[in-house]
């Protein structure tokens, strides 16, 4: 902000406790809407409105030919297990099954000896 506007709002703050409710409004009201333009008049900027900028971004905004624009389908559904990925198999236990049947066998025999059990 320029040296004179603030000086300005300088003194605007210290008068607005002095001021009935209805005038500190009225100057919140003028301050709002001649602020921006009296720091461009004083740093020459140049203010441009709302307006003009919406309608420069829309213009900016790229938009595809018309032969680029397709129907779309609605979206089907996720359906689980549809993915490239297939469901994990039951795991062979048939080598633990066999280590286990060992450990049994040397330490008390196999099924069918009877050695051990005299």
């Amino acid at each position: 902000m320029g040296m004179s506007v603030y000086r300005t709002m300088l003194s605007v703050i210290r008068i607005m406790p002095h001021l009935d409710p209805e005038a500190q409004q009225r100057v919140i009201r003028l301050l709002e809407e001649w602020g921006p333009k009296l720091e461009c008049a004083e740093t020459g900027r140049t203010l441009v409105d709302d307006a003009t900028i919406r309608a420069i971004v829309a213009e900016q905004r790229p938009s595809a030919p018309a032969s680029m624009v397709t129907q779309q389908a609605p979206p089907r559904p996720v359906i689980r297990g549809t993915g490239w990925q297939s469901p994990p198999k039951p795991e062979d236990r048939s080598r633990q099954f066999a280590m286990f049947d060992a450990m049994v066998d040397h330490m008390v025999g196999s099924a069918n000896d009877t050695s051990k059990l005299r």
